[in-house]
C-alpha cells in the first residue's frame, strides 16, 4: 500500500509542482482556486488518487520511499512481476504484475497487447510448418 503521507504530499502540491529548478510545473486540472466547495472536494480527493498512484508506480517498480524523521521502508509487500521473454533469442515480450498467490491477471485490452507483443520477429526460432506451406529442406534452399 503507498504511504498515506507522500500521496498527500503529492495530492497538496499537484496543482502547482514545484521543480528542482526553482520554476514551478502548472497542472490547471488540479487547481482548486475560483472552485465552489464540491468541485474543490472532487479535485482534492482525484489528487489524492493521482498520488497514491505515483507512490504505487515507484514502489512497484523497486524504489522505497523513506522519510528522514521515519527511516523504515515504507512497504516491504512490493509487488513482484513476471518477465516473458523469448526462449530463443531473449527478446523482451512482456512484463507482468503478480498478486499475492503468483497470479497474472490480464484485461481483455491486456491480451489483446500481449499477443500483439507475443507476435514479435525472432531471428533465432525455428520455421513453423503450416498445413498450407510444405517443409523446405535444407537441401532445397
Amino acid at each position: 500500500m503507498p504511504r498515506p503521507d507522500a500521496a498527500q504530499l503529492v495530492a497538496d502540491n499537484l496543482g502547482r509542482l514545484p521543480h528542482p529548478n526553482g520554476s514551478d510545473i502548472r497542472f490547471m486540472h488540479y487547481s482548486t482556486f475560483g472552485h465552489k466547495q464540491d468541485v474543490v472536494e472532487r479535485l482534492q480527493n482525484r489528487a489524492y488518487d493521482v498520488g497514491q498512484a505515483i507512490i504505487h508506480l515507484l514502489e512497484s517498480n523497486g524504489y522505497v520511499l523513506n522519510h528522514r524523521d521515519d527511516p523504515a521502508p515504507a512497504d516491504n509487500g512490493r509487488v513482484q512481476h513476471a518477465t516473458i521473454v523469448c526462449r530463443h533469442c531473449g527478446g523482451h515480450i512482456a512484463r507482468m504484475p503478480l498478486d499475492a498467490d503468483n497470479m497474472a491477471t490480464v484485461s481483455r485490452i491486456g491480451l489483446a497487447q500481449l499477443q500483439d507483443s507475443a507476435a514479435h520477429e525472432c531471428p533465432a526460432a525455428p520455421a513453423i510448418e503450416t498445413p498450407d506451406a510444405p517443409a523446405q529442406d535444407d537441401d532445397d534452399a
